[in-house]
């Protein structure tokens, strides 16, 4: 008989989570840091991100805290939402369209 698959307990996604999120903060302040001192405050996007993956790099986190961070460093939380953004603001739209347009036609006669 097969033995079903242990998920990870409920709390360490939770742990890992916040683990990542102190993570990328530690990581964005100490770059902030380190690139106004260097250039003044002027900050180019591709020079923000190599050093986002060169401090990330020396962190002795985990290779998921790690990995978690990184997503959040580089943004890529935005992209996985930007499809529920879409559609709720289609959804939204539609409806005013139809059913907030329809009300008012109803009304006016």
């Amino acid at each position: 008989m097969d033995k079903p698959v242990a998920a990870a307990p409920t709390g360490a996604k939770e742990k890992i989570e916040k683990q990542a999120r102190q993570l990328a903060y530690d990581v964005r302040y100490k770059t902030k840091q380190s690139l106004a001192q260097k250039s003044g405050g002027k900050l180019d996007p591709a020079q923000v991100q190599k050093a986002y993956m060169s401090q990330l790099a020396k962190s002795p986190a985990p290779p998921a805290v790690k990995s978690r961070a990184k997503q959040m460093l580089m943004g890529e939380d935005y992209k996985a939402g930007l499809g529920k953004l879409v559609s709720d603001s289609a959804a939204t739209a539609l409806y005013k369209v139809f059913v907030e347009h329809q009300r008012k036609m109803l009304m006016i006669k």
